[in-house]
């Protein structure tokens, strides 16, 4: 299966586009996918595009993954831009946000930028994306807040206490997010030398923090509650009685926050 010849735009996007049949090895559109997701570091990012890639070949009117991507990349450039373009037109009719927009279109063109590299095709792609607002506020709580938020903690049962600060004083003094923070083991976490390594975005090595005192003294308390736990274990788990105790998650970590903001009369942004 292929897409079709776009060289007039469709005037309806209410169908996905016709197809015709494929011009290129199956074979090697699977490797291209394989071979563009696996250099990317982050399961997210990789998650992400996967279903970016997902959402192209349905608009395409295909059900198979890897035969929408054969037949885009034997398209020669004008209509493979078509073909973006009209899968740009159609977010847009469908009234989606300009990061959700930009953020297909940048998968899209990571896709085939990757895919050349590795001799599956001779497409060069440009799919433009929206302009959005480049200004994000990135302001926290603020002193008080963070204050109010502590004083909240506080109040709660020692063993959800402990944890809980721990990780508000990781997420306040040094700025860390809650994907680096969920990951950390109890090894990751040099109390004596006043320090901890973290995985930052994007990077393959860990990186050396410095711990301020409170935070060394919050992590040291919830370290307390757990005497027998091993290096490799996670540093912060979950508590909930419902579930097994394991690691936290990321997600986890931004609905504590979020949950604990909410009632001292903070709004936090919507989870990206």
């Amino acid at each position: 299966m292929a897409f079709a010849n776009l060289s007039t735009p469709p005037v309806s996007f209410n169908r996905p586009l016709p197809v015709l049949q494929v011009r290129d090895d199956i074979r090697n559109a699977r490797h291209a996918i394989g071979l563009w997701l696996a250099s990317f570091r982050s399961e997210n990012t990789r998650r992400a595009y996967c279903r970016e890639i997902e959402a192209f070949a349905a608009f395409a009117g295909d059900e198979d993954v890897t035969e929408a991507a054969a037949a885009f990349l034997a398209l020669d450039d004008g209509p493979a831009h078509a073909v973006a373009d009209a899968w740009r037109t159609e977010k847009l009719q469908r009234g989606l946000a300009p990061a959700s927009i930009n953020r297909s279109m940048a998968a899209l063109n990571s896709f085939v930028a990757s895919a050349p590299r590795h001799g599956f095709t001779k497409l060069r792609l440009e799919a433009k994306g929206e302009r959005s607002c480049a200004y994000r506020d990135t302001r926290g709580p603020g002193l008080q807040g963070v204050q109010q938020i502590l004083d909240l903690v506080r109040k709660q049962k020692p063993r959800k206490a402990a944890r809980d600060e721990a990780i508000l004083r990781l997420a306040f003094s040094l700025g860390l997010r809650r994907g680096e923070i969920a990951e950390l083991n109890i090894e990751h976490v040099d109390l004596e030398g006043e320090r901890l390594s973290i995985i930052g975005k994007g990077r393959a090595e860990r990186e050396l923090l410095t711990l301020p005192t409170e935070t060394k003294k919050a992590i040291e308390r919830w370290l307390a509650l757990r005497p027998n736990a091993d290096p490799c274990e996670p540093l912060f788990t979950r508590l909930a009685s419902s579930m097994p105790e394991g690691r936290i998650s990321g997600s986890g970590i931004y609905h504590l926050i979020r949950a604990l903001g909410e009632r001292v009369g903070i709004k936090a942004r919507p989870m990206v």
